[in-house]
């Protein structure tokens, strides 16, 4: 088992670790830790006991340690990355209603407004598009998280600003 310690990326530094390499998982890993859904590309990583993690820390304080081997990448790409996926396109499925059913009230509003002979009534006064999804609740990320944390030996930083006077 090998520990890879995780950096946040500096864009301009155009670095890139090699897709597929053990490093790119490591920050995959690293984007749904974080749950900012950001690209892995906004994370950098290195063996931790390589001359580029060394030269890393010397410049910055890592975001994450992740310990890899070969049945956990196995583990992240056929189990828990795909889990992953399902749990993001159901909250993209949920706004993707969301929006369909918004525009489609506001088309029914519109042309109830502009109807000759339903224009003084109001058709919509009972539909509340917010509540059925409100009620509806998300999956929950953070259990998944957690659990990823575990099965992965993930350390989270602690990312501290220093205070002068």
């Amino acid at each position: 088992m090998k520990k890879y310690l995780v950096f946040k990326n500096n864009p301009v530094s155009r670095k890139s670790n090699i897709p597929g390499s053990h490093e790119d998982f490591a920050c995959e890993i690293a984007g749904v830790v974080e749950r900012t859904d950001a690209p892995k590309d906004s994370f950098i990583a290195y063996l931790a006991d390589s001359p580029e993690a060394t030269f890393s820390l010397i410049q910055s304080r890592p975001l994450f340690s992740i310990e890899l081997d070969q049945a956990r990448i196995n583990a992240w790409t056929s189990d828990a990355k795909p889990l992953h996926e399902k749990i993001c396109n159901f909250g993209y499925a949920i706004n993707d209603a969301r929006k369909l059913m918004t525009c489609a009230l506001c088309e029914l509003e519109d042309s109830a407004k502009a109807s000759i002979i339903f224009k003084d009534i109001d058709l919509t006064d009972e539909i509340s598009i917010s509540c059925v999804f409100d009620e509806m609740g998300q999956p929950n990320r953070h259990n998944f998280t957690e659990r990823l944390i575990n099965e992965f030996n993930v350390e989270v930083f602690k990312q501290q600003t220093v205070w002068s006077p």
